[in-house]
């Protein structure tokens, strides 16, 4: 249990990290403001079939927050890039899509959000899955390893 936290605490820390730095937009009114950055320290923790491994990159990050009488009510983002296995160096492409809802807390980050993740790598391995972030608890909605390598 302590290595899944690992594992999604890695993912989340730099995701937050990377939201505080584009939180002084405060318009007026009802609109949507993207912005779009480079996430230069990218992590990703994944477990399948018992076996542990960290995924670290560079990755482009384009965000997508809705304003309604000026407050934060929604956000959707996605990162596309590339990250390598610490384990094996197998080169994966990544795609993550974040949708945050509801409760901002006061440097304006989302208390709630899911992501959902499909890494494919250069060698055969194939991770899908998604994560839930509430109010301070991660929990993992699935996990799957569909056509990867055999060992």
């Amino acid at each position: 249990m302590k290595t899944k936290i690992f594992f999604i605490l890695c993912l989340i820390s730099g995701f937050t990290t990377s939201r505080l730095s584009a939180q002084n937009n405060n318009p007026d009114g009802t609109k949507s403001i993207v912005y779009t950055f480079e996430w230069p320290n990218f992590v990703q923790g994944v477990v399948c079939d018992g076996e542990r491994d960290i995924l670290m990159g560079s990755v482009t990050y384009k965000e997508t927050d809705l304003f309604k009488d000026g407050i934060l009510i929604r956000g959707n983002a996605i990162n596309y890039g590339e990250a390598v296995s610490t384990k094996d160096g197998e080169v994966f492409r990544i795609k993550e899509i974040y949708q945050d809802w509801g409760d901002v807390d006061a440097d304006g980050v989302f208390l709630n959000m899911t992501w959902h993740f499909s890494l494919k790598g250069d060698q055969g391995t194939h991770y899908i899955g998604s994560f839930t972030y509430m109010y301070g608890t991660i929990f993992m909605n699935k996990m799957f390893c569909p056509g990867n390598k055999k060992k």
